[in-house]
């Protein structure tokens, strides 16, 4: 039981780790917790692909024509999927990546890419990257939420928490 506690204190110290939530879910299994494991190793899954192929190159063409020819303040597509696997961990289940802050000491216009994802009830991922401005006060999310009724989807069934 203590490694099964151990496990769970590790789980929970860095619970985007998927090895660390197999190795919980061998534990679970271990002393006999079948549903628990069996859970955590559906959850590890999704953790690990939380987006579809398809939803990946939409994401990706979206992510090209956001980034444009900037250098700064972009996101890869790593940084996006990192997202979607933050909302599914999310007790609001939600989340955002920015290419970064903005230091505009001299009034330029200054730009970076966001890309939000959220958890529908349905258990769907909604996800979307734009462009926004980096002017102080603006929100980093305001234009991706127009995205959301054309970003592609993927049916997740409901995380049990």
């Amino acid at each position: 039981m203590n490694t099964v506690m151990e496990m769970q204190a590790a789980v929970n110290q860095n619970p985007l780790d998927i090895t660390t939530r197999l190795v919980y879910a061998d534990a679970l299994e271990e002393s006999g917790n079948w549903k628990a494991s069996r859970r955590q190793r559906r959850f590890a899954q999704r953790l690990e692909n939380p987006l579809t192929k398809k939803q990946i190159k939409q994401l990706a063409a979206d992510l090209n024509l956001a980034n444009g020819k900037r250098r700064e303040r972009t996101l890869s597509l790593e940084n996006c999927i990192q997202c979607a696997r933050r909302a599914l961990l999310d007790k609001n289940r939600w989340s955002y990546a920015s290419g970064g802050t903005v230091a505009n000491a001299y009034g330029y216009r200054s730009y970076q890419t966001v890309c939000v994802a959220a958890v529908r009830s349905n258990g769907k991922i909604r996800i979307g990257v734009a462009v926004t401005s980096g002017t102080k006060g603006s929100s980093p999310t305001t234009p991706v939420c127009g995205l959301a009724q054309n970003a592609p989807q993927t049916s997740l069934p409901p995380v049990g928490r």
